[in-house]
């Protein structure tokens, strides 16, 4: 049966806010102000801002099937900037002249919201027509379904309110219908004036982005470009923060959609956190661009004594020069993987009580591994775990692991949990990553998202965190196993 979606007025925020967000993208952005302010020079923070502006610039026209791009060529752009010339005609489904002007068309909106951002001005309807306006500039027509059902290109209007419905059909022939023609201009006030009232109460970003960005996307106003531009207001909310623009990649596309179809049932939570892991993916890839912590000088070394010593610092004591008020960072890690194995060892006494009773073959053990030992393997595993998440994992400052064996008559698996350091510069912040390492086959992540903790979090913040992110992860790896049995 079709799926449809009826309009209806944007509806308000509800009072307990509380279920939205579990406050980690606050401390999170903290850390960044930190890092940030504590630069002798801001070359590095330049220019991660201005690759990450142009994979914004680029990915908010892909996930729209504006044009396509491939991978490739979209990497030498973010790195080399966006040139017709860098664009091979195979590439992509449009001319590329073409295509780099509506690139730059994007760049530039985005760079006028930075701006925006700098001037401390309102968020008013008037500005969102100057941002639709801008964005488009280079595109001269959209593309519409006519009465008899051909499709068809039709003139564009820029920064002009629609005049004719923009209800698109599903796949499953449901109609998701957006706010009608007539009403557009008073639910836009209405948008703008809840804006207003969640400013002044003190919103958390990640909820009042999520929340802007669906209403928007509920009235859609434009005849086209309104996902763009709901991106592009959404990333005032992370830049008033002191966060980054909100860059939904061509991967995320999918889970974006469902998000946004959640919150048109009412739950907005899911749109919530896919904007706080974006922002996270992008506030560690910033502070791993960043210059690595200084070591204090020994001076030029004069004999073997002082060589050793200049070797002892980099390899043995490299984390004694991070600043003190990273410090904390190495406790609350401490606290959570001690909460990891109490919940580890309940665990594996009930499967000794239900299991293991029965039968000699069956083992279930859990050890903590010294962090000094060398495990090739397992190296590897987290390396590859971590990189599929998008960060540099660092086990030398911090390393908290733990493995907790599976053992029945044919299988010898293992559930390992790692907590560790981030980025090849080590600073300040911790993720967590718990996978299934079945016996000769490769690990599996048992949760969709890493855990991270850092300096600026709470005690009382990060345990609920992690007890969130952990119990499911848990569980799923369970279930994992179970499978293989």
């Amino acid at each position: 049966m079709p799926d449809n979606f009826p309009w209806s007025p944007i509806a308000d925020l509800p009072s307990d806010l509380s279920a939205l967000s579990d406050g980690e993208l606050q401390p999170l952005l903290a850390v960044w102000e930190d890092q940030r302010s504590a630069l002798a020079s801001d070359v590095e923070v330049a220019e991660f801002t201005r690759r990450l502006s142009r994979e914004w610039a680029i990915e908010t026209g892909i996930i729209e099937g504006l044009y396509t791009l491939d991978r490739g060529v979209t990497e030498t752009l973010i790195e080399r900037g966006i040139e017709a010339s860098l664009i091979p005609h195979e590439a992509t489904n449009r001319d590329r002249e073409d295509l780099a002007a509506i690139l730059h068309a994007h760049l530039d909106a985005l760079e006028g919201l930075f701006s925006f951002v700098r001037q401390e001005r309102p968020l008013t309807v008037g500005y969102i027509k100057d941002v639709h306006q801008a964005l488009l500039r280079h595109q001269k027509t959209y593309t519409v379904r006519d009465p008899s059902g051909n499709i068809c290109e039709k003139e564009l209007s820029k920064g002009v309110y629609k005049t004719q419905p923009n209800n698109p059909t599903r796949t499953d022939g449901g109609v998701h219908e957006y706010c009608p023609p007539e009403h557009v201009a008073a639910e836009m006030d209405r948008m703008i004036e809840f804006h207003q009232r969640h400013a002044a109460a003190g919103v958390s970003p990640e909820v009042e982005a999520a929340w802007l960005h669906h209403a928007f996307s509920q009235i859609h106003p434009f005849s086209d470009g309104n996902g763009r531009v709901a991106r592009l207001i959404a990333s005032l909310l992370f830049l008033k923060a002191r966060g980054f623009p909100m860059l939904i990649t061509r991967d995320e596309r999918t889970r974006y959609i469902d998000a946004l179809e959640a919150a048109d049932r009412g739950n907005l939570g899911a749109l919530v956190s896919l904007f706080v892991q974006a922002q996270r993916r992008d506030v560690l890839r910033a502070l791993q661009a960043l210059p690595g912590v200084k070591q204090t000088a020994l001076g030029e070394p004069a004999t073997i004594e002082q060589e050793i010593e200049a070797a002892r610092r980099l390899l043995v004591l490299a984390n004694d020069q991070v600043p003190k008020y990273w410090e904390p960072t190495t406790a609350m890690v401490s606290t959570l993987f001690r909460i990891g194995m109490e919940r580890a060892a309940q665990i594996r006494d009930t499967l000794d009580n239900e299991i293991g009773r029965y039968n000699r073959e069956f083992a279930f053990s859990l050890v903590v591994t010294d962090a000094g030992v060398a495990d090739i393997e397992l190296f590897k595993w987290v390396h590859a775990a971590a990189r599929h998440f998008g960060y540099e994992p660092n086990l030398r400052p911090i390393h908290s692991r733990y493995e907790f064996g599976l053992k029945t008559t044919n299988d010898h698996s293992r559930i390992v949990l790692s907590l560790h350091g981030i980025g090849p510069s080590y600073r300040g912040v911790a993720a967590g990553i718990l996978m299934l390492v079945p016996s000769g086959q490769t690990p599996i992540c048992s949760s969709e998202s890493f855990f991270q903790v850092n300096y600026r979090d709470t005690q009382a913040g990060a345990k609920s965190r992690f007890k969130t992110w952990y119990e499911p992860a848990l569980t799923r790896a369970l279930a994992l196993w179970r499978q293989r049995l």
